[in-house]
């Protein structure tokens, strides 16, 4: 295929280089080598087709660039002769040079290569510019033959590989407009230094023995289109493609940067979004057929949890049928929406109250399907439950408030009304000088009324000290027994007044752990009340009886008028009456069991009321029994003595 200069070859035709035509294959191959670094920028950003597309683009334009360069400088090489080229040839050498180039793009472009890729898709890529080279000038058809000097052909397929391995090296680089702008000058003085070198090997051999009609067809085709139109034409061609593929590349990598800029914004909000329903405390979940949970979105546990549960699963079995039948009625088209409020358990963090929002927007592509969000509202119940209770508090110390200032204007105003009352009498001598004996009576009402002063105005300090944390107790081991002797004995001139008998069943000893002082108190507010709510005639039995679970009760009961049951839980609020008549036919402020409450509780027991309104009251004073060995050496089996020393 190639002849080369040897012994016998030493008459050449002359040739010279059109400068204007070199200058021009010159910008070919520049703007060429933009273009080729344009799109290998474009190849190492694109994916999936438009990498394809631009590996495509580049191997056309680098191969196109590099053949329109070729041909381009074959018409700047003036020969002595008329020349014309092989249509066949001529176009295989261009489809030559992009599909090699073409293919050592795509060996380059992928994202890692061995240390031989780079070298081997060069050496593919030269072999199709050289062999694109020189088919190029194979199908030169002249009066000559075409021989090559056998040192600069080689010199030129060395160019050749460097100048493709130098091409395809720098298009996997990434770098900025001026260091492409320099790698585009190297690859043109490349290109262009493969070319020369193989033109500079070639020699013409004038043949005077062609018959003459080939050379009358020869200077024909020579007339008929001059290389210098067919250049421009080239060029013009050329320069079009390069403009072409650089706009589109810029253009793309515009499009790519908004592109990429919106696909960071969308994956920053998705992240943000996720974030956000990761440390929601809304459980959000999609479904398609009412049963299956396809998507959930919002705490990771549980929206881990939920994926791929049953809707029903979702719930606590009892609030189950209401869940998938709240979904159903939106998936049967009966509502767009609806809610209700049931307790969920996930994740293992028990049954917790939720509000429930089923929505259908399987009208919208983006979903497709029924939403259902579960808002925990277990706290809120519990802020509701807690102001409620506050508000009963509040509500009961109103009622106290507004009892304890209808208690004062009676409780006060009678006995003070009698004091003074009496003490006019005295001081207007109504029965002569003082001495007389109607005056002891009066004087027998003053003290009473004081009495009753000092014992309301007792109960009420006791009761703020109960509330301020200032009482004390001391348990010790006592005798129960003996607490309620010292209680009988106490109560008996009151009981003897009113008509009541008073009678006390010892059982046996049996001891108790609690304050002597204190049990004593709280006796004595529970006689009181038994008595006073006892009809003449009546009778309170008092006895201590032994319960299995260690637990001693002094029981009192009585016949009295009994508690209404409407009353029963609120008769040891402060200041409470069973009835507001009763307020005004018994004496006493509402306090005593109000306090006698408050100290058992302080000494660990509690009391226990039962009551039959109109047949009369139990009360149990309930205080847990004493081991021998229950504080040693605090014992006190005489409470008898030990009270009456204590309440002087």
């Amino acid at each position: 295929m190639f002849e080369f200069t040897g012994a016998g070859h030493d008459h050449f035709a002359s040739s010279s280089l059109q400068p204007w035509l070199v200058a021009l294959s010159l910008m070919i191959a520049f703007l060429a080598s933009c273009a080729a670094l344009q799109t290998a920028a474009r190849i190492g950003e694109a994916r999936g087709r438009m990498r394809m597309l631009w590996i495509a683009a580049g191997g056309f334009v680098l191969g196109g660039g590099i053949w329109s360069m070729h041909f381009i400088g074959m018409l700047a090489h003036e020969v002595p002769f008329p020349v014309s080229y092989d249509l066949t040839l001529t176009v295989l050498s261009l489809l030559l040079a992009v599909a090699l180039t073409t293919v050592g793009l795509v060996l380059v472009s992928r994202e890692k290569i061995g240390p031989l890729t780079l070298p081997g898709a060069g050496l593919l890529t030269a072999s199709g510019v050289a062999g694109m080279h020189y088919m190029g000038m194979a199908a030169m058809r002249m009066p000559a033959r075409l021989l090559y000097e056998p040192y600069m052909f080689g010199f030129s397929l060395l160019v050749a590989f460097v100048a493709a391995t130098a091409a395809l090296g720098i298009a996997r680089r990434r770098t900025g407009l001026f260091i492409r702008l320099a790698a585009a000058l190297v690859m043109t003085v490349a290109i262009a230094g493969m070319h020369y070198a193989g033109m500079a090997a070639a020699r013409f051999e004038p043949q005077p023995t062609i018959a003459l009609g080939k050379l009358l067809f020869l200077e024909a085709n020579y007339h008929a289109i001059r290389p210098e139109v067919m250049a421009v034409f080239v060029a013009l061609g050329a320069i079009l493609v390069v403009v072409i593929i650089i706009a589109s590349a810029a253009v793309d990598k515009r499009f790519a940067i908004s592109a990429a800029r919106e696909a960071e914004a969308l994956r920053l909000g998705q992240q943000r979004m996720a974030a956000l329903l990761e440390n929601a405390t809304d459980l959000i979940v999609v479904t398609s057929d009412g049963a299956t949970v396809l998507e959930a979105a919002g705490p990771h546990e549980l929206a881990k949890a939920a994926l791929g549960c049953n809707i029903a699963d979702l719930a606590v079995p009892d609030d189950g049928i209401r869940l998938t039948g709240l979904v159903a009625l939106v998936a049967g088209g009966a509502c767009t929406s609806a809610t209700d409020e049931i307790r969920i358990d996930l994740a293992g963090r028990g049954a917790r109250a939720c509000d429930v929002l089923v929505r259908d927007l399987r009208h919208d592509r983006a979903v497709g399907g029924l939403v259902i969000s579960f808002h925990d509202v277990e706290e809120r119940s519990a802020v509701q439950a807690a102001m409620a209770e506050a508000r009963d508090m509040a509500d009961s110390a109103s009622r106290a408030k507004s009892r304890f200032i209808s208690m004062m204007s009676h409780e006060l105003r009678t006995p003070l009304a009698a004091i003074l009352g009496y003490a006019d009498l005295i001081g207007a001598r109504m029965h002569g000088p003082l001495g007389a004996a109607a005056y002891d009576g009066y004087i027998d009402e003053i003290g009473r009324a004081g009495r009753r002063l000092i014992t309301m105005v007792d109960a009420i300090i006791g009761l703020g000290r109960i509330d301020g944390g200032e009482e004390v107790v001391e348990l010790r081991r006592v005798e129960a027994q003996g607490l309620l002797r010292l209680a009988v004995r106490t109560a008996a001139e009151k009981a003897r007044r009113a008509g009541v008998r008073l009678e006390h069943v010892d059982t046996g000893p049996v001891h108790v752990l609690a304050d002597p002082r204190c049990c004593t108190r709280v006796l004595d507010h529970l006689f009181d009340n038994a008595i006073k709510f006892t009809e003449a005639d009546g009778e309170v039995v008092v006895l201590v009886e032994v319960r299995p679970d260690g637990i001693a009760a002094l029981t009192i009961s009585d016949t009295g008028i009994g508690i209404p049951p409407e009353s029963l839980a609120h008769v040891a609020e402060p200041f409470f009456q069973a009835d507001d008549g009763l307020s005004r036919r018994f004496e006493g402020a509402g306090l005593g069991l109000t306090i006698a409450k408050a100290l058992t509780e302080l000494q660990g027991g509690t009391i226990d009321i039962d009551s039959t309104y109109g047949f009369g009251t139990t009360v149990r004073l309930c205080l847990p029994i004493a081991a021998a060995r229950d504080l040693a050496g605090a014992c006190d089996d005489r409470p008898d003595t030990a009270e009456e020393t204590a309440i002087g």
